[in-house]
């Protein structure tokens, strides 16, 4: 998922999304991923199931 922010995303975004895979932090990670979608305006990614499955719950 990290191919739609790779030209888009700051040094500093990268290195924190690493972190959090790092730190197996992966509820952290996917809401990370879920702000740069909004930032970067992917309306593809926050309208896919991997997104919206959270707001169903």
């Amino acid at each position: 998922m990290w191919g739609y922010f790779k030209d888009r995303a700051t040094d500093k975004e990268f290195v924190k999304f690493h972190q959090l895979l790092s730190s197996k932090d992966y509820s952290k990670a996917k809401m990370f991923l879920n702000k740069l979608a909004e930032k970067y305006k992917q309306e593809y990614l926050l309208n896919s199931y991997y997104f919206v499955i959270n707001t169903l719950m």
